[in-house]
């Protein structure tokens, strides 16, 4: 039996406190990236584009509804983010679900045969000098990358979660 001043029990908490700080590195970028493009998506469907009034191949909805109901989604998620009271385990969940359905939306586009980039910086990609397609081709890994770090940080906060039981 070790004692609690051991080496190996030193080294866990070190482990975990990097963990900790690596979770909360990662909503506070997730939140910030989530409120941008939020932000983004919200400002643009108050605008006069004729693409706003298309209907959605995937939902049916038009992409003015489709980009205020997932501005305010993201918006949701990001400001949870930022809580200091909330559980990260589930500020982590939040970022996967919204990734896993990001994700699903994607796949079914490619299914249907849709190849148009997704418009999903709104007039952001605009001001910043991109192109639909630089927009579309860097927001790809971005929710990505999303999904992926925000698995891995459920897998860390369940094993802290473990060795705290």
């Amino acid at each position: 039996m070790r004692e609690s001043g051991s080496p190996v029990r030193s080294a866990q908490h070190a482990v975990s406190r990097d963990q900790r700080q690596w979770s909360k590195w990662f909503l506070n970028t997730a939140g910030a990236l989530l409120l941008a493009t939020a932000a983004a998506k919200i400002w643009s469907s108050f605008g006069h584009a004729t693409m706003l009034v298309i209907p959605d191949p995937i939902l049916g909805l038009g992409f003015r509804k489709l980009m205020l109901a997932v501005g305010g989604t993201e918006l949701l998620v990001a400001l949870f983010c930022f809580l200091p009271w909330a559980k990260p385990w589930l500020k982590l969940a939040l970022v996967t679900w919204l990734a896993a359905n990001f994700l699903v939306y994607r796949m079914g586009l490619w299914f249907i045969g849709w190849h148009h980039p997704c418009r999903c910086l709104g007039n952001l990609a605009g001001a910043l000098r991109l192109s639909d397609q630089a927009a579309d081709n860097l927001m790809k890994p971005l929710q990505e990358c999303s999904g992926s770090f925000s698995l891995s940080g459920i897998k860390v906060q369940s094993t802290q979660m473990e060795e705290d039981v």
